[in-house]
């Protein structure tokens, strides 16, 4: 029976996530010491866990018996970058440094399990339960399931599927409708808790999120279902060798309602205690992503809800503190942060202590603001799949001419206790900002924010864009941490400051209308609105 040597048993407040980036930031040979020195104190003493995934497409990085291993059976300097989105990821680099982890330990994963118990950090490996990466059908990624069963794809064999649609985007992705592809990914996940010692284990419905044809998803949620059963029920008779716990985690489309659509019943995971951790959407949303309502559920059955902060969407501190104070407020167990693994160890440090706790955040300056939508067609691959599991947002929004005297009306909640703050002269600022592409200079525009006229005359027109920080461009290809850039974005601005109490904590009400004696004959898009908090 397998000895386990954990420790920290303590659930986190914030968990870190990564993709790989020791394989690919480090010139080989890899060895666990490296793994000691460079990947432990980036995450070391901060209320932090680290999960990390070991493959994609079905292929991995990890000392499998049951998977794919990349590489095995190519000759890796002839192995070209794997897809798009990762198009400089070096094969041979990659290669080089499993293997010698392989040789020289137990593997990749046991040396991960290993360091991060010896720093006391809890880790999860995280499974891709499927991927729409475009990529090349005879490159190492692609993977002989896939390869050798084109029958149990989403697309049917010689299937002709419009480009640019959902469908086509998602077409070579795994059916989960068929019994050998769930059988087959049964096997590769319970093969991480039957033979290793980890603390629990991610199944990520987010990397990528569509299971079935876009048709049949819903009404073969019964199917997903059928197979998180079978998981829990082998991950109890493990616990009972072993006389421990094993967590499992999922993270699911932003939504109770699209996760079913999808073809994943969270609800009914919940409900029977199928899952330990559920992880709410991908960051693409995050400020119109509903925890709460996932909060409600998993409250009544000791379930733990996290939400998601994607880095490729927002990566500004003051972003981060405003996201991570509504996931408090919201009842959430933690925050979960995809896609920072390549931040620097003075960033983490400081971050993670502020977003660990929402007494932290009290007076920290934050930055509100409101989702989009992407575009729902021409898509395709993984950004099929994004579309594919996504609510509509908020904006873009064309402003309209109205028949009657009403605009649109927009939402936004605020955590900042603006009544104590501005009594005790702790707050210096609060800016209300809207975003457009083009904005007519003869075009007004009548606001009211809570029932409360905003006057025209106190806007501050800006028509050289804006900045925002963002990751560092192919940061996950440096050999270093980075920090974030700051980059220009072309754009008109308005500006207003507003005070205590026309803002308030809690939702506030924000309505937008053409100003009734204007005409324009291009459309006026409003494409972002900002609620920056700022205190002395």
């Amino acid at each position: 029976m397998l000895e386990s040597s954990r420790k920290n048993t303590k659930s986190p407040a914030i968990i870190c996530t990564d993709d790989a980036w020791f394989f690919i930031a480090t010139d080989p040979p890899l060895t666990i010491d490296t793994l000691r020195k460079k990947l432990v104190p980036m995450y070391a003493n901060t209320p932090s866990a680290f999960w990390s995934t070991f493959g994609d497409h079905e292929v991995y990085h990890h000392e499998t018996k049951i998977g794919e291993i990349f590489g095995e059976g190519y000759d890796p300097n002839t192995i070209k970058p794997t897809h798009s989105i990762h198009s400089e990821y070096p094969p041979p680099r990659i290669i080089a440094n499993r293997k010698h982890l392989m040789d020289t330990t137990n593997g990749p994963l046991s040396s991960l399990i290993t360091v991060c118990r010896e720093a006391n950090m809890e880790f999860f490996p995280r499974v891709r339960m499927n991927s729409h990466y475009v990529m090349d059908y005879f490159h190492a990624s692609y993977g002989n399931f896939r390869r050798k069963n084109p029958e149990l794809l989403i697309g049917r064999p010689n299937e002709t599927i419009p480009e640019g649609t959902i469908e086509h985007g998602i077409r070579t992705g795994l059916n989960y409708a068929f019994l050998p592809v769930r059988e087959y990914m049964y096997s590769i996940i319970t093969e991480f808790f039957e033979r290793f010692d980890i603390d629990g284990l991610e199944l990520d419905f987010m990397r990528h999120p569509a299971f079935f044809r876009t048709e049949e998803a819903f009404r073969n949620a019964y199917l997903m279902t059928d197979l998180i059963r079978a998981i829990r029920k082998k991950i109890k008779e493990v616990e009972s060798e072993r006389n421990q716990k094993i967590r499992l985690a999922v993270r699911v489309p932003p939504t109770l309602e699209d996760s079913r659509r999808v073809g994943l019943d969270i609800k009914t995971w919940m409900t029977e205690k199928l899952v330990d951790v559920v992880i709410v959407g991908g960051g693409f949303i995050p400020f119109n992503t509903p925890v709460k309502d996932f909060v409600d559920i998993a409250s009544k059955y000791n379930i733990q809800v996290y939400g998601c902060i994607e880095g490729l969407r927002h990566i500004d501190e003051k972003h981060l503190r405003a996201l991570a104070s509504l996931y408090w407020e919201a009842g959430a167990s933690g925050i979960y942060l995809y896609n920072f693994f390549t931040m620097p160890t003075e960033w983490n440090k400081r971050i993670l202590n502020q977003l660990s706790n929402p007494k932290n955040l009290e007076k920290l300056d934050k930055l509100y603001e409101l989702g989009s939508t992407g575009p729902f067609i021409p898509t395709d691959g993984h950004g099929s799949a994004f579309r594919h599991a996504s609510p509509s947002a908020p904006l873009p929004l064309t402003l309209h001419p109205t028949l009657l005297n009403k605009g649109s009306i927009l939402f936004f909640n605020i955590t900042d206790d603006l009544k104590n703050s501005s009594s005790d002269g702790s707050l210096s600022k609060c800016t209300l900002t809207l975003k457009f592409e083009e904005f007519p200079k003869s075009q007004q525009l009548n606001i009211y924010l809570n029932n409360q006229s905003i006057v025209w005359n106190s806007n501050n027109v800006n028509r050289d864009g804006w900045t925002r920080l963002i990751r560092a461009p192919k940061a996950e290809q440096t050999t270093t941490p980075t920090y974030p850039v700051e980059t220009h974005q072309p754009g008109i601005s308005i500006e207003y400051e507003i005070k205590y109490p026309l803002l308030k904590q809690g939702e506030n009400e924000l309505e937008i209308r053409l100003s009734s004696n204007k005409t324009q004959s291009d459309p006026i898009i409003l494409t972002g609105v900002e609620i920056n908090i700022a205190y002395k």
